[in-house]
Formats: structure tokens, sequence, C-alpha cells
């Protein structure tokens, strides 16, 4: 197979070097910011890694903490929220038949 030359004249040839350099340039920014992001990624795992483990610690340490301490009844104040709201129907209800109650003595007193 034989070669075949073309004569290029200067600025296009100071042109394509261009573009080529430009080519190279972009070639290794690009693999300098995957090993950026490997390295980052490779960070984020470990600092995950040491977060899992110091929560691991904290919740057993909380666990033994809560075998030290005596054990009370508590009752938490949802509860006692829970007990406001069905007393509030029941005032809510009474209210209803109050109502109901006037309703009819109205009804009496007409006739």
């Amino acid at each position: 197979m034989d070669s075949e030359y073309v004569l290029l004249s200067s600025d296009t040839r100071r042109y394509c070097e261009h573009e080529l350099l430009q080519a190279q340039l972009e070639a290794l920014k690009s693999v300098k910011r995957l090993d950026n992001y490997k390295k980052c990624r490779l960070e984020e795992l470990n600092l995950k890694i040491k977060f899992k483990s110091k929560t691991d610690e904290l919740l057993s340490l909380i666990s033994s903490f809560e075998k030290m301490f005596p054990k009370t009844e508590y009752k938490p104040q949802i509860e006692f929220k829970e007990q406001q709201m069905v007393e509030k129907k029941k005032k809510v209800l009474s209210i209803e038949e109050e109502i109901d109650e006037i309703q009819n003595k109205l009804s009496q007193l007409r006739v």
C-alpha cells in the first residue's frame, strides 16, 4: 500500500495542531476529573462506614444506659391528648343532645 501525502498550508497545519492539542488537553482534564471523582467516592464510602460504626456504638451505649436506669411507669402525652379529644367529642355529643332537647321543648310549647 502506497502512502499519499497532502500538502497543507501553514495556516491549516497550525489550526490542526491547535485542535489536536485542545483535544488532548480536554482528554487529560476528563481523566483528572474522573480520578478526582473516584477519590471522592472512596472518601464518601469511608465516611459512611465510620458513621455507621459510630451510630452502632452510640445505640449500644444508649441501650446500656437504659438498662442502668430504673424502670418507671410513664404515660406519654399523646394518650393524654387522645383522652382530651374523646372528652371534646363527648361534649359535642352532649351539646347536640341539648339542642335536640331544646327543640323538643319548643315543639311541645307550640302544640
